[in-house]
């Protein structure tokens, strides 16, 4: 009786962080989702002289959200 109880401490000891941890990578993966997009966005507007507004708009955008280094 006394392992069982030991091992469910255990095992809540284990568990909490899990649960603490993650909403975090799940954040940490959209926004890298996010910031691959950005990159690919405005690879694709560095091309294009005509959409000068629009990578006005994207710079704008990456001033807030930190770049992903790739």
């Amino acid at each position: 009786m006394y392992q069982i109880f030991r091992t469910m401490k255990m095992m809540k000891q284990i568990i909490r962080p899990i649960r603490m941890c993650t909403p975090i990578i799940a954040t940490n993966n959209y926004l890298n989702i996010y910031n691959l997009n950005q990159f690919f966005l405005r690879m694709s507007l560095e091309n294009n002289d005509d959409d000068l507004e629009t990578i006005k708009v994207n710079q704008e955008s990456d001033m807030r959200c930190p770049q992903m280094i790739v």
